[in-house]
């Protein structure tokens, strides 16, 4: 009798606990987060009577929860993932609506600025189209700005979220240990004894922290899990959280960076480098990728814009006459280049290093910023790295003397002074404030610069078709612009013959005199563009002194030029090492067209030319005749002897030629070839010395050698060249260009532009800015460096926006899937109601016909 009635005791109670697991998944049915819970059965242990076993009944084996580890885990993966996508992608957003927009973008304010100058260049001296100029300038600059400063808010803004979503973690870190705590304390040692609600929870808030950043979960076997972020750090370990902290970035106050506290709640590690997925994960991401750059590209368009335009405003002339003014602050402004320095707080004391960045090469400027750090072992050794990939941009030592300058990637960093010791560090950031310090210089329309100060003209009494261009300045800064409202000197070009000039001083219009080094004999090519200056600012002319040094031996066979070694080194201006080259040695005598022949034959890097000039005059009464390398010609008269000279087909195939000067005869030979000369029947004076009849005058030419940069040339000896050699530059700080077919006599000046306010040269290069290439080694203009960040972070936007919709998708389908296993079905779980209700009933009924037999039995026995 009792083995019924405790048979049906254990169904009845087993089915009713059934009953209030299937009232319990009802009634959370709508609870995320909630796995479903199953009652598992199992049958009592039989009893022996006799020779068969008996049946005990019925035991709840456990509660368990319908869960599925993998699908929990992918779930939770896919939640990192989206919500890093989902971050990055809507901050993108922002940044690419206000860098690409008409509105809110810089590249429309630039094309009106280049709009308004071309306006202006139909009439440079209007001031109301210069007021236009002004006014564009000043929007422009505003834009720049204002863009910057959005940049910048959005950029705290980003250090707020972040500070927001680590109170965010370290509170579900914590509940995640009070709950791995709560766990053990309720974890009754078997698979169906687990307090599954809690388990759910911590399930669900560790779903929630994945959603914030990324996180790893490692079962510890004893009812508790861990968590760690990043690359491995801990942030749960058993029943203890870790706590996360926002500290101001370093060096780049800037950039909030991400710290776990030591035990005294200090700070302690950085790990913002190693915090991936998640909300924090994808904000950071955000931040490297678009933010930052967005900074530097923007402030490296708005550097090339201030300096290019800079350069060609400072060689125009304003309204006043006055050159070398910027339109915009300048680049290099002091507090600009010490704003590009940001030291590090660890450095050691005292702390009185004083530094500054430069740029110096706009094409070969980058977006980068770099750490000048120094290393060790000894205090000299630094190492300068690039802050994308941390490559080694430059490494090196420094010395004891200050300035130090370390140049690089189009910049210099200048280390002015103070103690730098091993370990100090310091952020370089080249161009990131660019937007922000760009300003204008000017402030009225009479102070912006269109015109030039230098012009080029044709006389009019010429008698060829050559034309010469306006001219145009190279560098303002040279000594031809060094007194105001003049050139130093103006300059006259004439021509000795159609194919060749002269280049002379002509601060006395009356007497022209030759420079110093003379451009004498200069080659002209009919037909071609003939650059009269040399472009190159290191190139220099050395002169060789010529018949000077033979004057003493002039009436003599030869030219009097003694034996000489020429000696020649080259200094690389990259390297510094100095190579010597090969001597050359000249012969006794040899002409100075020989000469020149050999140096351009032993020698790349140096050009040398060869003239002669002699002056012949006080021809007097008796003098019939003069005989020129060995042509005799009729002296009757100066002009009948010129005439003779130059229409003498023998002396022409020599290149020799003759002018008449006054009471003189300038004799130009263009080959450089000695000239010998010999009166008839008279005397005649050489160079100013006498010759009388019949004795010969040799006069030796000159070499003029043009040294590209780092050629280095002494002589022994005292032939063709002095002892020691000078050199001057052969640059003047503007170029000129003659085209056509002038003839001998014509003549071209070159002076001061003081009357050129409707000049518009000027204007014409900085309008022509808009389509040059200044970055990338010229390869990219404004439009092409702003239109590439647009680009790219409309990429990166469109990308992020792509993986947040797929992220977001199979977010979707795990936890559907994890819903289809674990979830709550209510009509499953009312079919169970019922299924649970009759099994107890039909338990209650055993009790009961238990109950009744065991009273007819006593009734019986009554």
């Amino acid at each position: 009798m009792s083995s019924i009635i405790n048979n049906g005791l254990t169904g009845l109670t087993a089915h009713q606990t059934a009953l209030s697991t299937t009232a319990h998944n009802i009634a959370n049915a709508n609870n995320e987060g909630y796995s479903r819970q199953v009652t598992s059965f199992a049958t009592n242990n039989a009893v022996r009577k006799g020779d068969m076993s008996v049946g005990t009944g019925v035991t709840i084996n456990g509660i368990t929860r319908v869960t599925n580890q993998f699908v929990i885990n992918q779930v939770r993966e896919n939640t990192v993932a989206y919500n890093e996508m989902e971050m990055y992608h809507s901050n993108a957003a922002t940044i690419d609506s206000l860098i690409a927009d008409q509105s809110t973008g810089v590249m429309p304010t630039v094309e009106e600025f280049f709009g308004a100058l071309q306006d202006a260049s139909a009439d440079p001296g209007s001031l109301p189209l210069r007021q236009v100029v002004l006014s564009e300038s000043e929007v422009m600059v505003g834009r720049f700005n204002v863009l910057q400063d959005q940049l910048a808010d959005i950029n705290s803004l980003t250090n707020q979220e972040m500070g927001t979503l680590v109170e965010d973690i370290n509170v579900l870190a914590q509940s995640i240990a009070d709950m791995n705590r709560a766990i053990t304390s309720n974890d009754g040692g078997t698979p169906g004894s687990a307090p599954n609600d809690l388990l759910d929870k911590r399930d669900e808030a560790l779903k929630e922290l994945g959603s914030l950043v990324g996180i790893a979960v490692i079962d510890q076997n004893d009812g508790t899990i861990g968590v760690t972020i990043g690359t491995g750090q801990p942030l749960v370990v058993g029943t203890r959280a870790r706590q996360l902290d926002v500290a101001i970035g370093e060096p780049d106050g800037t950039m909030s960076d991400v710290v776990f506290l030591d035990s005294q709640g200090g700070n302690g590690s950085v790990i913002t480098r190693q915090i991936t997925g998640g909300q924090l994960g994808g904000l950071l991401t955000f931040r490297d990728e678009v933010l930052q750059p967005s900074f530097r590209e923007l402030g490296r368009v708005a550097i090339a814009l201030a300096e290019t335009v800079n350069e060609e405003h400072r060689k125009g002339m304003d309204f006043e006459g006055d050159i070398n003014t910027d339109f915009f602050v300048d680049i290099n402004d002091r507090l600009a280049t010490t704003q590009r320095v940001v030291p590090s707080s660890t450095n050691s004391p005292p702390g009185d290093h004083v530094l500054s960045v430069t740029i110096e090469d706009l094409g070969k400027l980058t977006t980068e910023d770099y750490t000048l750090t120094f290393p060790g072992p000894n205090d000299d050794i630094y190492i300068v790295t690039r802050g994308s990939d941390k490559s080694v941009a430059v490494t090196g030592s420094i010395g004891n003397t200050f300035p130090i300058s370390i140049e690089f990637e189009g910049i210099a960093v200048h280390l002015e002074g103070g103690n730098f010791q091993q370990g100090d560090k310091f952020l370089l950031q080249p161009v990131r404030n660019g937007a922000a310090n760009l300003a204008l210089q000017v402030s009225t329309t009479q102070d912006i610069a269109f015109s030039s100060p230098v012009l080029a003209q044709s006389e009019t009494s010429n008698s060829g078709s050559g034309v010469i261009t306006p001219g145009e300045v190279l560098d303002i800064n040279s000594p031809a612009f060094s007194n105001p409202g003049s050139l130093s000197p103006p300059l006259i070009i004439k021509f000795n013959s159609d194919t060749s000039y002269d280049v002379l001083d002509n601060s006395n219009p009356a007497e022209p005199a030759h420079l110093d080094p003379p451009m004498r004999n200069q080659v002209f090519v009919p037909g071609f563009d003939n650059a009269i200056f040399s472009e190159a600012p290191d190139e220099f002319v050395m002169m060789s002194a010529g018949p000077d040094v033979a004057q003493a031996n002039i009436l003599s066979a030869d030219n009097g030029y003694a034996a000489e070694t020429l000696n020649v080194r080259y200094r690389d201006p990259a390297t510094l090492v100095v190579t010597t080259l090969p001597v050359l040695n000249t012969a006794a005598g040899e002409s100075a067209q020989s000469i020149a022949a050999k140096i351009n034959t032993a020698y790349d890097g140096i050009e040398a030319t060869a003239h002669t000039e002699v002056t012949l005059d006080n021809l007097n009464a008796a003098t019939t005749g003069v005989i020129i390398n060995g042509e005799t010609l009729s002296s009757t008269s100066l002009s009948v002897l010129v005439t003779g000279i130059n229409n003498n087909a023998v002396l022409q195939g020599q290149g020799l030629s003759a002018e008449l000067k006054g009471t003189e005869i300038v004799l130009r030979n263009s080959s450089g070839d000695d000239v010998v000369l010999a009166s008839v029947g008279g005397s005649i004076d050489v160079q100013g010395t006498t010759a009388a009849a019949g004795v010969p005058a040799t006069v030796g030419g000159e070499v003029k050698m043009i040294l590209d940069e780092g050629f280095l040339l002494s002589t022994t000896g005292n032939g063709v060249f002095e002892a020691s050699p000078t050199s001057s530059s052969n640059y003047r700080g503007y170029q000129a260009s003659i085209n056509g077919k002038p003839q001998a006599g014509d003549t071209f000046s070159i002076n001061f532009n003081s009357e050129g306010l409707s000049d518009n040269r000027t204007l014409l290069k900085m309008i022509g800015l808009q389509s040059k290439g200044v970055l990338e080694e010229g390869r990219s203009t404004y439009g092409d460096s702003y239109g590439s960040l647009v680009e790219n972070i409309g990429s990166k936007t469109k990308e992020s926006s792509i993986a947040s919709e797929t992220q977001k998708s199979l977010l979707i389908q795990s936890e559907q899937r994890q819903q289809s296993m674990s979830g709550v079905n209510l009509d499953e779980e009312a079919s169970n109601l019922v299924r649970y209700e009759v099994a107890y009933n039909a338990a209650a009924q055993v009790i009961s016909i238990a109950r009744s037999l065991f009273d007819t039995l006593i009734a019986t026995f009554r």
